[in-house]
This record gives structure tokens, sequence and C-alpha cells, in this order.
């Protein structure tokens, strides 16, 4: 006896709809893992900058982690609220250019280049912080050198090393994201 067609039709409904519910579970599962990494960046770059001794080195690593604060709430939002969240980001874009003097809508600003899509600018952070990290590599190694300042130095590793790591992780999530 042959089987319904509806009836086979289900099951096929059922097995894509079970299909999509794991996927949803496993996407939900690194969102959460992505928030976490990032809380707990946070939290380092908040202690690193507890302990800093110059000003302007603790109001940097405290914008990190405010930074990987605001990543680890963008991980776990719903892609609506995430959607909403990033508007108020463009705003501040606009306003921005309004402030310094650069005039004309988003829409002219992105065609002129004034505003980056996300993979160009997460293309430009990566290469920035390249950069950054040599310079700093630099920097610790002429600290080492110089066996003055040990505390200093061993100091200056952490920070080092939080920064190599963080790198490794844009630098990941950058590869992600170009091969999709």
């Amino acid at each position: 006896m042959r089987p319904v067609p509806a009836l086979s039709e289900l099951r096929d409904l059922l097995a894509v709809t079970e299909n999509c519910v794991n996927q949803a579970l496993l996407a939900r599962q690194q969102a959460a893992r992505f928030s976490e990494h990032h809380r707990i960046q946070a939290e380092e770059f908040k202690r690193q900058a507890a302990s800093a001794r110059l000003p302007e080195t603790r109001a940097s690593l405290l914008r990190i982690a405010a930074s990987h604060e605001r990543l680890a709430q963008l991980a776990t939002m719903p892609k609506a609220f995430r959607q909403s969240a990033t508007r108020g980001m463009d705003l501040s874009l606009v306003e921005q250019q309004e402030q310094t003097g650069v005039k004309g809508t988003k829409e002219n600003s992105m065609k002129s280049g004034l505003i980056e899509g996300p993979l160009e600018q997460a293309s430009r952070h990566v290469a920035e912080a390249e950069d950054r990290v040599a310079k700093q590599e630099a920097l610790v190694a002429r600290l080492l050198e110089s066996g003055r300042h040990d505390e200093l130095a061993a100091d200056a590793r952490k920070v080092l090393g939080t920064l190599k790591q963080t790198l490794a992780l844009a630098r990941d999530h950058l590869a992600i994201e170009l091969n999709k």
C-alpha cells in the first residue's frame, strides 16, 4: 500500500522544520559563546584599566572594554532589535559628519565613501589593529631591553597579550564573514 501523498509531504515538512530548529539552536549557542567571550574580554580590559598608571592608557582600555560589552549585547540581541540598535549608530555617524562640516545625506555619504560598509570597516579595523600591535610590540621590546621598569614592562606584556588575542579573534571573525 502506497503512503498518502499528504502524509509524505507532512513528513518532509517535519524533517525540514526539525532541521531549522536544530540550526536555530546552534545559532543561539554560538551567539551565547560570542557573548560570553566578549563579556570576559570586557572584564579583562576593565581589570587592566584599574591597574593602569597612565590616565590615557586607562581611558583606552575602558573604551575597549565598552566595545566588548556592546558586542556582547549585540550577540544576544534578536535581529530586529539589533537593526534598530544599529540605526541609532548610523544617526550618530551622520551627526558626527554634520559636526565636522561634512554635509549630505547618508546615501550621498555612502556613495562618496564617507560611510563604509560593515565588511570594509572590519577590514580597516583589523589592518589598523595589526599596525597598533606591531608598534606596541616594539615599545614593549624597548621597555624590556631598558630593564629599568620591570613592573611596567610586565603590565605592558599583559596588555599586549590581550591585544594580540583580540586581533586574532577579529581576524577569525572577519574571515568567517568574508567566506559567507
